[in-house]
């Protein structure tokens, strides 16, 4: 597939982009998988065999079954021992990173898309952003949820034009608690493409969190994937779109999380037309 990355730290770069309609009666197909860790915790240097090449090894086949694959990547991506006046609540609190060399089994997973705005994009302050940053950029995938940073972007497929963005209460996040803030990004891709993909991540209330779901498909989101907690949780069908409120821990082989033993692992693909409706 011919492929197209445009990314936007602000809404303004999208006004007045019209998205051409695709091809009568062409459908998209999309992955979704929860977050990925890679790694163990800082300061140990334990990375998977083979820098984690075989971590993806069930799940790349059906990635390459769909057009499009989005995670939710829970680490940074960093060489060498940065700084600890540049950590995140200091030294004494969790700290992910994982070798830059492990975003080359991320690509050839499959990954196309991933939201960074986690809870440990910035454990090594700015180094580990930018690195993290410029290394998935580097190796061709696509980086969403930093403001000002990777805000939205848009990547184009075979004449299919889908914006994706991230929603989270993390440091540096776009923000998940307030829907008007949010409908503004999604009313911006959706005038530029044919397709919206937004993720969010909140630990509120579990009628809040549904209601700002709602609120997004609202304003023009076709999917939308929670990561609300690290267990897998519910999904619904909203207007004729789909939510997904949690798809857990997809990749933990360190079990970083306590949760990583009895979590189930699921992977999440659906498809929808050119009105961004579940076929039937």
């Amino acid at each position: 597939m011919n492929r197209t990355v445009v990314s936007f730290a602000l809404m303004s770069f999208l006004a007045g982009a019209v998205h051409a309609a695709p091809p009568e009666g062409q459908r998209v197909s999309f992955s979704f998988v929860g977050d990925i860790v890679m790694c163990d915790k800082y300061p140990s240097a334990s990375i998977p065999k083979s820098d984690g090449k075989h971590l993806f090894e069930g799940a790349r086949k059906y990635f390459r079954q769909t057009d499009f694959t989005f995670g939710s990547l829970g680490h940074v991506l960093l060489d060498g021992d940065p700084a600890t006046s540049e950590w995140q609540n200091g030294p004494e609190a969790v700290h992910l990173k994982a070798p830059q060399s492990c975003a080359a089994w991320l690509k050839d997973a499959g990954f196309d898309v991933l939201d960074i705005g986690t809870e440990h994009i910035r454990d090594f302050g700015s180094p580990g952003v930018d690195s993290t940053l410029a290394t998935l950029r580097n190796t061709g995938i696509t980086a969403v949820g930093l403001k000002g940073l990777c805000e939205t972007s848009i990547v184009t497929k075979d004449g299919w034009t889908v914006g994706f963005c991230s929603f989270s209460s993390s440091a540096g996040g776009l923000g998940a608690s307030d829907p008007d803030a949010a409908a503004e990004y999604i009313v911006a891709l959706k005038e530029a493409c044919n397709t919206v993909v937004v993720s969010f991540r909140s630990g509120a209330e579990d009628h809040l969190i549904q209601d700002f779901a709602h609120a997004c498909v609202d304003a023009g989101a076709d999917i939308v994937v929670g990561h609300c907690s690290d267990f897998v949780a519910g999904a619904e069908i909203y207007k004729d779109r789909f939510i997904s409120y949690g798809l857990g821990l997809f990749c933990d082989p360190f079990k970083t999380n306590d949760l990583s033993n009895r979590a189930m692992v699921p992977l999440l693909q659906i498809v929808v037309d050119a009105e961004g409706l579940l076929p039937p």
